[in-house]
């Protein structure tokens, strides 16, 4: 699950990955930061959380 916030006036846009079972989210957020690099100079990627999965039973 992928979703994005773009704050312009500010020059940013957060994008959060969220995977289910044993998936990386870093191949996912990887991917779309090389697709957006390609088309925007300057552009830095800052990871600032990782939530640990949870399971309920």
């Amino acid at each position: 699950h992928v979703s994005a916030h773009c704050y312009s006036e500010r020059g940013l846009l957060a994008i959060d990955v969220f995977t289910c079972g044993e998936n990386d989210p870093s191949v996912v957020a990887d991917t779309i930061h090389s697709e957006l690099v390609s088309n925007i100079e300057g552009l830095v990627l800052q990871r600032r959380d990782k939530v640990e999965r949870f399971l309920q039973g």
